[in-house]
């Protein structure tokens, strides 16, 4: 490989021998390139990072971690609270009736989840997830679809 001496100045051999290029600490000024283009050039690599980067961290805020068959843990008051506020202030009956549901639903998961595929436990999570935090309510939903789903397309046939 061939480098200017500018990279040179930052060349790292870490323990697996592997050359690395570490950005330089202080900024040190080009040959021939004005501050302008520097810091054009800046942006214009932050600009191809900085999407790379959010992508990441969304990815893994969405990956799911399960511990063994325990239903996913959602902040139901927290997500009750949204629901009742949509209108701007907050509805105490729709506080309520958003609590009772979400207790029903996770009552109804807590039965047979360990029973249910990895799989479908994975994807209903991430649907659940769509609204924020996670809401059993959906979670329940999805699940009872993929199960009916499941069943539907054991018999179902493409036909010529």
């Amino acid at each position: 490989m061939n480098f200017t001496d500018e990279q040179r100045k930052t060349l790292v051999r870490p323990a697996n021998n592997d050359l690395i290029i570490r950005p330089l600490l202080k900024r040190e000024p080009q040959c021939g390139r004005s501050p302008q283009l520097q810091r054009a050039e800046r942006i214009r690599m932050s600009r191809k990072v900085f999407p790379i980067a959010i992508a990441v961290l969304l990815n893994l805020s969405i990956v799911p971690a399960f511990a063994g068959d325990d239903l996913p843990n959602y902040p139901v008051e927290t997500w009750c609270s949204r629901v009742s506020s949509i209108s701007g202030t907050k509805s105490e009956m729709l506080y309520g009736g958003c609590i009772d549901q979400e207790q029903a639903a996770y009552d109804s998961l807590k039965k047979n989840w360990s029973t249910l595929p990895r799989q479908t436990k994975e994807w209903c999570d991430r649907v659940a997830r769509t609204t924020g935090g996670g809401s059993y309510m959906l979670l329940n939903g999805c699940v009872d679809q993929e199960s009916a789903a499941k069943q539907q397309n054991s018999t179902r046939r493409f036909q010529r």
